[in-house]
């Protein structure tokens, strides 16, 4: 009974270090890069530790662009949320930096979602 709670113990401790690891590579980190990069606290795009992939734009009240520089659809997805974003009134600036990394983890986050996930909650976006 013991080897199995001193199991039980260690799968758990696994899953959550193996989950952490992987929200930090792939939501956490990125975000905080975005947001450097956005309120240009750090230029590190000449590095290559950050490649831009897409941004969006709102320019005024009635034009916002979607400009992107990869064909990749998660990341038509990652600006699609912040459009959804800008016309919910939640998209921050760098007055904000922790709404704009607000911004951008929900954006990296929803980038991976399965289509069906993430169309009932942002809508259709092609």
């Amino acid at each position: 009974m013991k080897l199995f709670n001193v199991l039980a113990v260690f799968l758990t401790l696994f899953y959550v270090f193996g989950f952490f690891l992987i929200a930090y590579n792939y939501a956490f980190y990125p975000s905080y890069l975005s947001y450097k990069v956005d309120c240009n606290i750090e230029n590190i795009n000449d590095n290559g530790e950050y490649i831009q992939a897409g941004s969006f734009q709102a320019v005024n009240s009635t034009y916002q662009e979607i400009i992107l520089y990869s064909e990749d659809k998660a990341i038509l997805k990652h600006e699609y949320i912040h459009y959804i974003e800008y016309l919910s009134g939640r998209l921050g600036d760098c007055s904000m930096p922790f709404r704009i990394y607000e911004n951008e983890l929900e954006a990296y986050i929803g980038m991976y979602l399965p289509d069906k996930i993430y169309q009932f909650i942002y809508g259709n976006f092609e």
